[in-house]
């Protein structure tokens, strides 16, 4: 009698499972298989054979492309985020930039302000100023801001010349030792290669192809990265290097058809022998993201493990949500991505908002310790972005 009894309970929250998921992720396509939506390319938009756009809108195009968004769905984001969207630009960053233009990632709290209140806590590793910085400068241009427009142009200006002059060399490489360098690398990579995409200026190019060229020195064979801190760590060097490829490939920095193609085959295995949320947001970027076909497909079970984690959001560190968030915007449509933005609308809420850490994320997770409260903040404010700056993948063909 029991047994019967839980079998049929099991069985009750199974079929519930399911037809929660289902709701959420409602597609009409092969089974097993959903077929990625693409934006429509806008007339702004220039041929550049079959490449990919995936950079966030920029201050003077942000007019036009917020009439494009359901007025109602920009409603409801800004009521989760209890009015936060009005401060994402970077007040928070503002406040704590060094007058050299870094963050530092281990002494960020001595740029507060003693009469806001106590400076804040969560210092991460020096090691990483480099990165940190990098994903602070991410953070502004999600915003659309860069050293040419936006009312934060002066921080971008500072935190652009800090990365060139002082971080990298002459060769590209990106400063740092052991474990460190190769994240320093990625995300000042990934951070000038956005940076000339939205300025398109021969100033930023320059800078940003020597550190592609320097990244991809560091290839290896198999198409992925190594990061030297084992398996789960080069999957994220390697996702977050296919991005910049991407951004490169399609702003005909180089060429890189082939290596995104191989870089990509190397992410869809990996996560054949590694499992955790962010080898699964990369993985489902890299099915999402493939400009050789236009209506790429991407495994339903995959977004139904980005769902489940995303349930899971205190557990998870804020590089990792904003994968996950990623992955979703380019992978679904828009009225399945406000579906799964309701998941996250506790983390959205979780930003601060008292005295010196307002406007500031808490860190959480596996890398709190590392990247600290700039990273934290740096990626929560690229997720209250992604809803209304950054645009789903639009695949541009001659």
């Amino acid at each position: 009698m029991h047994t019967r009894w839980w079998i049929a309970l099991l069985s009750g929250v199974g079929l519930a499972t399911v037809l929660v998921v289902a709701g959420l992720l409602a597609f009409d396509a092969e089974p097993g298989f959903v077929e990625v939506p693409r934006r429509a390319r806008g007339a702004g938009d220039a041929p550049h054979g079959n490449r990919l756009d995936v950079s966030p809108i920029t201050v003077s195009r942000f007019a036009e492309y917020r009439r494009s968004v359901p007025e109602a769905s920009i409603v409801v984001w800004k009521s989760r985020c209890r009015g936060h969207v009005a401060r994402i630009e970077g007040e928070w960053f503002k406040r704590h930039q060094c007058e050299d233009g870094r963050w530092a990632v281990d002494g960020f709290m001595h740029h507060g302000d003693p009469e806001r209140g106590p400076l804040e806590d969560g210092p991460g590793m020096p090691q990483l100023d480099p990165a940190g910085t990098a994903a602070a400068l991410l953070a502004y241009q999600g915003a659309g801001q860069t050293y040419r427009e936006g009312p934060y142009k002066a921080q971008v200006r500072a935190a652009f010349k800090w990365l060139v002059r002082t971080a990298m060399n002459e060769d590209g490489v990106v400063k740092g030792s052991g474990w460190a360098q190769p994240v320093n690398q990625t995300f000042v990579t990934l951070a000038l290669c956005q940076l000339y995409d939205l300025t398109r200026s021969r100033l930023v190019k320059k800078p940003a192809l020597r550190a592609l060229d320097a990244s991809m020195r560091r290839r290896l064979a198999n198409g992925g990265w190594s990061s030297g801190a084992g398996l789960r760590e080069d999957v994220r060097i390697t996702g977050w290097m296919h991005l910049a490829m991407q951004i490169a490939h399609r702003v005909k920095m180089k060429d890189l058809a082939v290596t995104i193609a191989g870089t990509r085959s190397w992410l869809l295995r990996a996560h054949h022998s590694l499992d955790g949320p962010d080898v699964i947001g990369h993985e489902v970027l890299a099915q999402a993201l493939d400009e050789s076909s236009p209506r790429p497909r991407v495994s339903k079970s995959l977004l139904d493990v980005v769902i489940r984690f995303a349930r899971k959001w205190r557990r998870l560190d804020a590089e990792t949500i904003f994968v996950l968030t990623l992955a979703m915007r380019h992978a679904t449509n828009d009225e399945q991505f406000h579906a799964f933005s309701k998941l996250l609308t506790p983390y959205v809420k979780s930003m601060r908002d008292d005295g010196n850490f307002a406007g500031s994320f808490d860190p959480v997770g596996p890398r709190a310790s590392r990247g600290g409260r700039v990273f934290s903040t740096a990626f929560g404010t690229l997720v209250l972005e992604l809803y209304y700056r950054y645009p789903r993948a639009v695949l541009i063909t001659r």
